[in-house]
């Protein structure tokens, strides 16, 4: 029982992270350094039910995170952080 409550509020704050993060481009960088600490949350916690958007959710934030830590950087610069995060993000955990 206390492992499908678990499993429920974590797919519903993933969710609604997930959400937010796709439909609010304007989200400030603090909340966003914020939302990235609640997903990184449920991979040091140990829980044991990683939500199903785990991932791709973090991958985003960390995407909207870098758009906005290389403002005013060049290109490459920009691109390199880019291709580091495709990088790990296709690294098995």
């Amino acid at each position: 029982m206390a492992q499908n409550l678990v499993a429920t509020y974590s797919n519903r704050i993933y969710d609604c992270v997930g959400k937010l993060v796709d439909t609010d481009r304007a989200l400030p960088e603090p909340d966003l350094e914020h939302l990235f600490r609640v997903v990184l949350a449920f991979d040091h916690r140990g829980f044991g039910l990683r939500p199903r958007t785990l991932d791709s959710t973090k991958i985003n934030l960390a995407r909207r995170l870098i758009d906005r830590y290389y403002e005013g950087h060049s290109p490459a610069e920009k691109r390199t952080a880019l291709e580091r995060l495709a990088k790990i993000s296709a690294e098995p955990d």
